[in-house]
């Protein structure tokens, strides 16, 4: 029994009972919600939102009072960026994956040095550049979408393997690197310690600066990413659709066990807060809960966490 308490205790376990929980509930109350097709569309948004909580999760680490309020803004550009470079041409993809992932470096980088050498406070920083990035975007496209997913990525949108989504395989793959990164290298060391007392990672010999940087270079990188994989699951551009991200990848984190107040959690909880997430959603439009009544519990879901967890964090520190 008491290998049994140690797993209850753990984040990761919490998150996969709530997870099996939603789902009986929604089955319960919706027959049918468990059918293969619902549960392949949770595990595609899942991945999609997942993918956008890597970096979301990185900054959050990194302390500092850390969230990208531009996560969404970014994604939306990707979208926009990727299906003009595209153009509906399979050959043209590896060349504009390029430009992707070197805008996102780009865009990551700006907010980065903001917040590191400029001391400005991340969330206006990054609220600041969700404004910018959207306003490039329009510029970019000189105000029309342009363009369109090619076959291939449209296949790696919305198409399965092995009866699971083709996005669902790199979200596994990106999870695994993100994990040994955070678990495995002295850089993510540096994260975890930048984030829970960025004086004490100073005199250690971290150099805090550049931990912020890379922090918001990889969530950039990591938007851009989502939103050249997301062209391939709308097929055609729509402006600003990607911010509707933003929110979502705040509490998968949260859920996940990832502290607001930086430099605790793992992106392996994150990761199943995206798909408990994507479980309550999906519980909710069946139960045909409208917009108004999912905001409401979204929001209340968020604060109960962040109580719980501000009321561990003291108790920690008494």
């Amino acid at each position: 029994m008491e290998n049994v308490a140690i797993i209850l205790k753990k984040k990761s376990a919490i998150a996969v009972y709530i997870i099996i929980g939603l789902l009986v509930i929604g089955e319960i109350a919706a027959p049918g919600f468990l059918s293969y097709s619902s549960l392949v569309n949770i595990l595609t948004i899942a991945s999609y939102l997942g993918i956008i909580v890597v970096g979301q999760s990185f900054v959050i680490l990194s302390g500092n009072e850390g969230i990208d309020l531009s996560v969404g803004a970014v994604m939306s550009f990707g979208v926009v960026m990727s299906s003009q470079l595209i153009d509906g041409k399979d050959e043209n993809m590896p060349l504009a994956f390029l430009f992707i992932v070197i805008t996102g470096l780009l865009l990551g980088a700006i907010n980065g040095f903001g917040v590191a050498f400029l001391r400005i406070r991340p969330l206006i920083m990054t609220l600041s550049m969700a404004s910018v990035i959207s306003g490039t975007s329009l510029v970019y496209s000189g105000g029309m979408a342009k363009g369109n997913a090619s076959p291939l990525l449209v296949e790696i949108g919305i198409g399965k393997s092995f009866g699971l989504p083709n996005v669902f395989f790199i979200w596994i793959i990106i999870t695994a690197i993100v994990c040994i990164v955070l678990s495995n290298t002295k850089w993510g060391v540096k994260l975890y310690g930048t984030g829970s007392n960025k004086l004490t990672a100073k005199l250690s010999g971290t150099r805090i600066e550049w931990s912020y940087m890379m922090a918001y270079m990889i969530s950039g990188l990591m938007g851009m990413i989502a939103g050249y994989i997301y062209l391939g699951y709308i097929k055609q551009p729509t402006y600003n659709l990607a911010d509707m991200y933003l929110m979502p990848s705040i509490t998968a984190a949260v859920i996940g066990g990832v502290s607001l107040a930086g430099g605790s959690g793992h992106y392996f909880g994150a990761a199943l807060g995206s798909i408990v997430f994507v479980s309550l959603q999906s519980m909710l439009f069946a139960l045909r809960t409208g917009a108004a009544e999912r905001e409401i519990i979204f929001g209340i879901v968020l604060l109960v966490l962040l109580t719980i967890y501000a009321r561990r964090k003291t108790a920690r520190t008494v």
